[in-house]
């Protein structure tokens, strides 16, 4: 799929850098070659993903969104790294902080780290359900019971639709 990408174009090139991530976590990768990947066709001003193969991307939303699609599979590490690579390039994302905390609180639990870029994303977007969710549960994690379980019942009535995982931090909190 990477070698893909200097021989197509259009939707055929945007198909094989969107699925580039999901292959690189099924054969074990880093995330290095898809950071490298989309690194050179952002260079090229070529970055686009599916299903809007037409428009070109920034290299640190490629970087985003290749991130969360290893990070829904298990690839937490290339996750990690792809999120930092996408905050080094713009360091304003609410979103990639708040996905990026959220793994290095699951990896390595409530580091310095992990709750600078919850609080991060707390600041850029304070009524989202998915950065409350985060920043409860970081609380959780470091003790802080009252604290926790204000941010997460908040979370659970900003949620559009009910969230299984907000319900499951918010049980947690409460025992």
């Amino acid at each position: 799929a990477a070698e893909g990408t200097d021989v197509t174009r259009g939707a055929v090139r945007s198909g094989l850098l969107t699925a580039l991530p999901v292959l690189e976590c099924a054969a074990g990768g880093d995330g290095s070659l898809t950071a490298v990947t989309f690194a050179h066709a952002a260079q090229q001003n070529t970055l686009s993903l599916m299903p809007q193969w037409f428009q070109e991307t920034t290299l640190a939303d490629g970087l985003s969104v290749a991130a969360q699609s290893m990070g829904m599979l298990g690839c937490d590490d290339a996750a990690i790294l792809l999120y930092e690579e996408s905050l080094q390039l713009d360091p304003s994302q609410g979103l990639v902080s708040n996905n990026l905390a959220w793994l290095l609180l699951q990896r390595d639990g409530p580091t310095d780290r992990a709750e600078k870029l919850a609080m991060f994303a707390f600041d850029q977007d304070p009524q989202a359900a998915h950065v409350l969710d985060t920043l409860g549960w970081l609380r959780f994690k470091q003790g802080r019971a009252e604290e926790s379980l204000a941010l997460l019942v908040e979370a659970a009535g900003q949620a559009a639709e009910p969230s299984p995982e907000i319900f499951d931090h918010l049980g947690d909190a409460f025992l």
